[in-house]
């Protein structure tokens, strides 16, 4: 199930925050999003998600956490070895952060939407040239998850870093790291576009 995961995790994981910090428990607010806390909720709702649409698992729980706990009931070391793939993808994501949060084109800040856009399809094309190449063996799945993080982080560094949100209110991005041609409006370095600096800015993400 854990190389599904992977083609089903990227859709999941638009929420609602203004900066997102690396793992959990920092900062003020224990509650506050981060990239950990996104991650390992993304991997609930994918694999939730996969179970449910598959036909694979029929049920009336409707929380993803515990539609996968109920899947697994009694097999503990199939639940325990499901977070821990799930812990990977967040120590992946996380260890991209650290690696670039300085890089716009990785953290989409100064307007690098396009250039963050393109590192995702980019990124993506190398998830699936792996996935259509070899049979997936331990280091071929390690590579798949870092690359995984990879988009991931950047995702989710879109909903942080830009006023998508603002403008878009829940709804997700469909084309942001897609094939789909890039077609989203990006402000010039220049224009100011935070809520009460320039009101006239109601249709571009920056």
């Amino acid at each position: 199930m854990a190389v599904f995961l992977l083609l089903y995790i990227r859709s999941f994981l638009a929420v609602r925050s203004v900066a997102f910090k690396p793992t959990i428990g920092q900062g003020d607010d224990p509650s506050m999003y981060t990239h950990e806390s996104i991650t390992l909720e993304g991997v609930d709702r994918a694999a939730a998600k996969f179970l449910t649409s598959r036909g694979i698992f029929n049920t009336s729980t409707t929380n993803p956490k515990d539609i996968v706990r109920e899947y697994f009931g009694s097999d503990a070391k199939g639940y325990k070895d499901y977070q821990e793939r799930g812990r990977e993808f967040a120590k992946a994501v996380m260890s991209v952060y650290r690696s670039y949060r300085m890089i716009p084109d990785y953290t989409v800040n100064s307007e690098r939407i396009r250039e963050a856009d393109s590192l995702v399809q980019t990124t993506r094309l190398e998830i699936a040239a792996i996935l259509s190449s070899e049979k997936l063996n331990n280091a071929s799945i390690e590579l798949l998850v870092d690359k995984v993080g990879k988009c991931l982080m950047i995702i989710q560094s879109f909903y942080s870093n830009t006023n998508w949100i603002e403008i878009n209110g829940g709804e997700i991005s469909l084309n942001f790291g897609t094939l789909v041609p890039f077609d989203m409006d990006v402000v010039s370095p220049e224009t100011v576009t935070c809520r009460n600096c320039d009101d006239n800015v109601v249709n571009c993400a920056g």
